[in-house]
């Protein structure tokens, strides 16, 4: 098979739809930013926009395996806790108490949490729906080499950007050597990621449920956010060894889930599944984290049923089953 060639022609509808998602899901689904504060998604689309961009054409110029969409979203996950924000090191991250397993200038279970938070629904899952959003252009490049170094170059701009106004604001510089250890840790992933053995055509997909990736991601996702909110308990209810050791199981987990469903393996329904399994409960936990007023409160409800509407909206439009194709 050939090198997906580029169409440009109407692939600004996809860019545009992967450029807001991508900020939309991790930021306003869950809450973190919510109604009250829908300005700053102004911000911050710029930033995951087009990390979501620059990854996905990654994947598609080099026909990546599953296994180069993980790492690569490990390693954004770490570009945006571990060198922008620095929150993997300031146990006060925005006036927050977040040293729960705090070790050697290390917020440990946040690192594994947040880290894989963005890989999963900062990356895979934008990246997965927009596939499923337009599937005559999910093998396609979307992006010619100059919009593709533009993506870049903006994404980098704004990781220092953010790295410049957290200082200030904060006041905090991670330790140098630790600092130095996560950023060569980012170079590895993406130079493993980028490398990864290219993909080949997948076997026929086993008969599984439709519904079973969807199951594993709310299941799994529920489960994942709210040990991720037990950093915030004092005292925890979970000790921190524990609460650790269950999320880097739950995150083997998810790498397992994401190797089977997403983005192209399985069939269209299964991949559509697993996506609505981890936005619902992405959404869900968004109530925990809004602040409880009014406007806060309606506007998640109003993103719940948005949420809720397009998924039946897509599930209703899907294309007839098929193996995903390479």
């Amino acid at each position: 098979m050939t090198d997906p060639q580029p169409k440009p022609s109407g692939a600004w509808r996809a860019v545009l739809f992967l450029f807001v998602l991508a900020t939309l899901i991790p930021e306003l689904l869950i809450g973190s930013t919510p109604l009250s504060r829908i300005h700053t998604l102004l911000f911050q689309l710029p930033y995951y926009g087009s990390a979501a961009l620059v990854i996905r054409e990654a994947v598609v110029r080099l026909r990546l395996r599953r296994a180069g969409l993980i790492l690569l979203g490990v390693a954004f996950g770490l570009v945006t806790e571990g060198l922008a924000l620095q929150s993997v090191f300031n146990p006060h991250f925005l006036n927050l108490d977040i040293s729960f397993g705090r070790a050697d200038d290390v917020n440990w279970p946040w690192t594994v949490y947040m880290v894989g938070y963005h890989a999963l629904w900062s990356v895979t899952i934008p990246i997965t729906l927009a596939g499923l959003v337009f599937p005559e252009r999910r093998d396609e490049r979307w992006l010619g080499r100059v919009g593709l170094g533009l993506f870049l170059l903006w994404f980098v701009v704004m990781a220092f950007a953010f790295h410049a106004i957290f200082v200030k604001m904060s006041g905090f510089r991670a330790p140098t050597g630790p600092y130095a250890v996560v950023a060569g840790l980012v170079v590895v992933l993406a130079a493993v990621a980028l490398r990864w053995p290219h993909r080949v055509a997948p076997a026929p997909a086993p008969a599984r449920p439709d519904w079973l990736p969807g199951t594993m991601t709310l299941g799994s996702g529920l489960l994942w956010l709210l040990l991720y909110g037990q950093i915030f308990q004092h005292p925890p209810v979970v000790p921190a060894a524990w609460n650790l050791l269950v999320g880097l199981l739950l995150a083997a987990g998810f790498a397992g889930t994401i190797n089977r469903w997403a983005p192209e393996s399985g069939t269209i329904r299964q991949r559509f599944w697993f996506v609505a399994g981890g936005l619902t409960a992405n959404t869900v936990f968004g109530f925990v984290v809004v602040s409880g007023s009014r406007l806060d409160t309606g506007g998640q409800v109003g993103v719940a049923l948005l949420v809720a509407g397009g998924l039946f909206l897509l599930g209703r439009r899907l294309p007839a089953d098929r193996p995903g194709l390479t």
